[in-house]
């Protein structure tokens, strides 16, 4: 399994058709099962903290990087 599609899959970003297929694939290799757990479980945090306005940019900053 390529990774990018670990990605998709932990992202909820796989097409429809691909879903069931990516799934399976996982089930039946409990080391890529694990690994793509992990991705997920990275993916759920980033995206958390990205959403955290602790975290966001001011005004300030945005325009001194414009």
């Amino acid at each position: 399994m390529k990774p990018e599609q670990i990605t998709a899959w932990a992202l909820n970003e796989l097409p429809a058709e691909e879903q069931p297929k990516i799934e399976a694939a996982l089930q039946a290799d409990p080391m890529v099962l694990s690994q793509a757990d992990e991705v997920k479980s990275f993916c759920d945090f980033l995206s958390a903290e990205l959403r955290d306005e602790d975290f966001a940019l001011s005004e300030d900053q945005r325009s001194a990087l414009a």
